[in-house]
This record gives C-alpha cells, structure tokens and sequence, in this order.
C-alpha cells in the first residue's frame, strides 16, 4: 500500500478523466464537478490538519528524539503492585 495523501488520489482521478473521458452515458461534466469538489475539500482537510498539528502529513513532530516518536507510559504501568 503506497502513502500518498488523499488529495493526490483526487488529483490522479481528475488527469485520468481528463486524459480518457468518461463512458457515453456518463455526463464528462458532473464527474469533473464531482472530483473537483472532492479535491477541493480534501486539500482544506488536510490544509486544517496541518496548521493544527503544526507540521506537515508525514513529518515528525517536534515531540521526537532520535528519529523514534515520543511514547507515554500508560497509566497502569505507572502503579505500584499493592501487597496482600
């Protein structure tokens, strides 16, 4: 499975309409509405996820060292074992 962002998928399917056309039932324009209003969306999607998160789709935050993500530990692990 390849990593690409969806608003690159969008953008694949519009060159492939545009370059091969539709069936003839199929109306050439409302399929280029239709993935152009999706692409559109998808790129403020992820325009949004980046000024949220502050970096890019498939960076590192500024939490890493080392190149390995920062890790929690989980609550449980953090309480001593009570004894009987």
């Amino acid at each position: 499975m390849r990593r690409v962002a969806p608003s690159s998928i969008a953008r694949e399917e519009i060159d492939e309409l545009l370059a091969g056309g539709t069936s003839p039932e199929t109306n050439i324009l409302s399929a280029l509405a239709q993935l152009g209003v999706r692409y559109v969306a998808q790129q403020g999607l992820e325009q949004e996820q980046a000024d949220h998160l502050g970096r890019g789709r498939y960076e590192r935050g500024a939490g890493t060292r080392g190149g390995e993500t920062a890790t929690r530990t989980p609550p449980f692990a953090r309480r001593k074992a009570g004894s009987a």
